[in-house]
């Protein structure tokens, strides 16, 4: 929607040209919901996504992708990931809604690396 999937991949392979890893940081991450087992995006735009983060030249180059919304601390991993992908982290919630204990997570990034 509102060509954020041209963007994307855009951004991703001007990243490329600069040597930089790429981190994907968003609300609301692509799947399952894990409190309410709902698919959390409409399938076509998980398509696109997928052929974005999946795709064996830009994929690679993803260190991570970071979300919100499902107020639980999780680690997944992609099927189909490229050689070199990181892994999708979705953090918790400050709020104890959905009987989860309120926490955050601080992230740093060494741009040296």
């Amino acid at each position: 929607p509102f060509y954020q999937f041209k963007w994307l991949k855009k951004e991703i392979r001007n990243s490329i040209r600069m040597k930089l890893p790429v981190w994907i940081v968003g609300h609301i991450p692509p799947g399952t919901e894990t409190y309410g087992y709902t698919q959390l995006w409409h399938a076509k735009y998980v398509k696109s996504y997928l052929s974005i983060v999946q795709h064996p030249r830009l994929g690679r180059h993803i260190a991570a992708q970071i979300f919100g919304h499902v107020h639980a601390e999780e680690i997944r991993t992609m099927e189909n990931a490229p050689e070199g992908a990181g892994p999708i982290f979705t953090i918790g919630s400050i709020s104890p809604v959905y009987y989860n204990n309120p926490s955050f997570r601080a992230i740093e990034y060494d741009g040296a690396r």
